[in-house]
């Protein structure tokens, strides 16, 4: 099964909780005390974006390139401050120009399973995002 993806990374910090094991004290004359065991929260995993940014003063609304690193044409929507429909042809990149806010965003192809999620743009940057398709096992 092949699906869409983007480079992205997700990072793992920790994704287990851990608990320790409770432990006896003797002090003394005194009968032992039991102490619960400590548990430790899953450390959640650390987001980065999609988008490779790099800062430019010269510009005011966000630039956005859609890279499309794959055999065929990908169509990717944007819905925030604007909606923006977008098909990038094979191995191809189309530059748009979106107004700065937050948006949600989908990746399709045809046969491929598509890909989404949300990320926000800001004033003076350019971003370059390259989609690339993923096989996963059946």
């Amino acid at each position: 099964m092949r699906r869409i993806g983007f480079l992205a990374v997700l990072v793992a910090i920790g994704a287990v909780g851990c608990a320790t094991e409770g432990t006896y004290e003797e002090s003394g004359t005194e009968e032992p005390t039991y102490s619960e065991p400590a548990y430790t929260e899953p450390a959640q995993p650390a987001y980065e974006s999609p988008f490779e940014e790099t800062y430019d003063p010269s510009i005011d609304d966000p630039e956005v390139t859609i890279v499309n690193n794959t055999d065929v044409s990908i169509t990717v929507t944007l819905s925030g401050p604007s909606y923006q429909a977008v098909e990038v042809a094979p191995y191809g990149s189309q530059t748009i120009i979106v107004p700065a806010g937050t948006y949600s965003f989908t990746g399709s192809a045809p046969g491929v399973i598509p890909t989404s999620g949300s990320d926000s743009f800001d004033t003076a940057y350019r971003y370059t995002w390259t989609f690339v398709i993923v096989e996963t096992p059946q």
